[in-house]
């Protein structure tokens, strides 16, 4: 009896392995096919539906109205390759730079304000160097994750415009106003969690009136004299702990470009 068991045993493992083996190949051809079909498809105008989600990755061409009905059965391929590449996690969310390369970065940091007695305390992005001036490399950390969602909190402030920065500062308010609409579920996340760290942290502190999202900009170097221009602040998006939004709004201010002043955040369907 022992012996049929074992028998048994090594003969289940074997189809088991067999079973593994298949499917790994079956994904490995699939892959062959699968990456330099999306890359390509990535050059052709396709007709998608405008992305409403809070992924803002699809680097594609999209189609106008001149394009040919020939290319119209790529549109699905277009779509099964995005499903399949976000089943797998394989998006791409980015391309080659040339001819242009970005001329600032930004970070994100939260600015905990209280009004009585007024004061603010900046909590920066654990990414933040010390002296931007002189950044200094890092060690390999288990942090990546929080990167990547980090990096989105302030991808407003990201620009390739060559103008000074303070040239771009209707654009770029525009560009956060439009980031916290997009990205208010993030957002709202990400305000909770820094507070909730500060307070576990601080518990004699009394809780602050408003958490505020802001991008911390760095400006590249002048390519002729190799001076930085002086960075500043983006504001994205502030919560206010203590105060209901009114109906039909999130519990978000945004600042409003057009007016200067800033305004509730409106609900998706509001």
């Amino acid at each position: 009896m022992a012996g049929e068991t074992v028998s048994t045993c090594v003969a289940s493992a074997g189809v088991a392995q067999k079973v593994c083996s298949w499917l790994l190949g079956a994904f490995v051809c699939v892959e062959l096919i699968y990456l330099p079909t999306a890359n390509a498809l990535k050059l052709i105008p396709l007709r998608k539906p405008v992305p409403r989600s809070e992924l803002f990755d699809d680097q594609q061409f999209r189609a106008d109205a001149t394009r040919s009905d020939w290319l119209t059965p790529l549109d699905a391929l277009g779509a099964a390759c995005d499903r399949w590449g976000e089943l797998t996690g394989q998006v791409q969310g980015w391309s080659l730079f040339a001819p242009y390369y970005g001329r600032m970065a930004s970070l994100p940091v939260v600015v905990l304000v209280w009004r009585d007695p007024p004061r603010e305390l900046r909590l920066p992005s654990h990414f933040t160097p010390a002296d931007p001036e002189r950044p200094t490399g890092r060690p390999p950390e288990p942090r990546c994750r929080l990167y990547l969602y980090e990096y989105r909190m302030a991808v407003a402030g990201w620009s390739w415009d060559p103008r000074p920065l303070d040239e771009q500062a209707v654009t770029l308010a525009e560009n956060g106003a439009a980031q916290a609409k997009r990205l208010h579920r993030s957002i709202q996340s990400y305000l909770r969690w820094t507070a909730h760290r500060f307070r576990a942290a601080h518990r004699n502190e009394r809780p602050p009136d408003v958490v505020e999202l802001r991008a911390t900009l760095f400006p590249a170097p002048d390519p002729q004299t190799g001076i930085r221009p002086p960075g500043r602040d983006l504001s994205i998006a502030a919560w206010e702990l203590a105060t209901e939004p009114p109906p039909g709004h999130l519990p978000l201010r945004i600042f409003d470009p057009s007016t200067g002043r800033q305004i509730w955040l409106p609900a998706e369907d509001g």
